[in-house]
């Protein structure tokens, strides 16, 4: 997914949202993506006490594990993070090497549950970051002006796990809208949101179908708490 710097390459921005929905939801190993890459190492190595006390905009600069682990336990985490993201680590690999971490450092082994939901928030983060980064690309706002938001619930379940997110699915607004300010996955822990870049024929193709809800009335709900916000405009704090 680290796209070169011709046009026509660039304009395949509209496929790396799905190859991020694939890497977090099965083994397939990815291509490093340079963006994401570059977003996840800039991020700074905290305590959960100072981690909690950030505003949510400057969470999106930060890491932490809980459980009283060490500085250096969480940097030996967030390395193992870097790796799944260079190399293809697969969720089941992540837990037990960081399991292995942990155990080495004399600390209790965390629950599968856990380890998924660090890994999904921090490489699901960083996914979006790098995108929003080559959306902003202007040879590809140009061919896709517009994004769509894409709500994925693997659980099927009825009514759908986090409302609010469901409700945002298939809203198109323009790339610059402010919209995106509050909307821009993800939006809260394992959230598996994504958006998918849109052009003007995209939209008149879709014209009749009711998924693409083109510039909606402004909506109230709001992300889970701690979320709201763009991760993509991250690095502007």
């Amino acid at each position: 997914m680290d796209f070169s710097e011709t046009k026509n390459s660039k304009l395949k921005t509209q496929n790396s949202a799905g190859l991020a929905a694939i890497v977090l939801e099965t083994d397939f190993e990815p291509l490093p993506f340079k963006e994401a890459i570059d977003f996840f190492r800039s991020k700074t190595n905290l305590t959960p006490g100072q981690f909690e006390r950030l505003s949510a905009a400057a969470r999106q600069k930060a890491f932490t594990i809980s459980g009283g682990a060490t500085r250096q336990v969480r940097q030996s985490v967030k390395d193992l993070l870097d790796k799944s993201m260079e190399d293809g680590l697969t969720l089941r690999e992540l837990r037990a090497q960081a399991n292995d971490i942990l155990d080495r450092a004399g600390l209790s082994a965390r629950t599968p549950w856990y380890w998924e939901t660090v890994y999904r928030a921090n490489l699901g983060g960083s996914y979006e970051v790098g995108r929003w980064k080559q959306i902003q690309d202007p040879d590809v706002k140009d061919a896709f002006p517009y994004l769509r938001y894409v709500h994925i619930d693997p659980t099927g379940a009825s009514p759908p796990n986090r409302a609010s997110h469901q409700a945002q699915h298939g809203k198109i607004y323009p790339v610059d809208d402010p919209y995106w300010d509050i909307w821009a996955p993800k939006n809260g822990f394992g959230c598996r949101c994504t958006t998918m870049s849109v052009s003007e024929r995209d939209l008149e193709r879709n014209k009749n179908n009711p998924t693409y809800k083109f510039r909606p009335p402004p909506t109230r709900l709001r992300p889970d708490p701690g979320w709201e916000g763009n991760p993509g405009k991250a690095e502007e704090i």
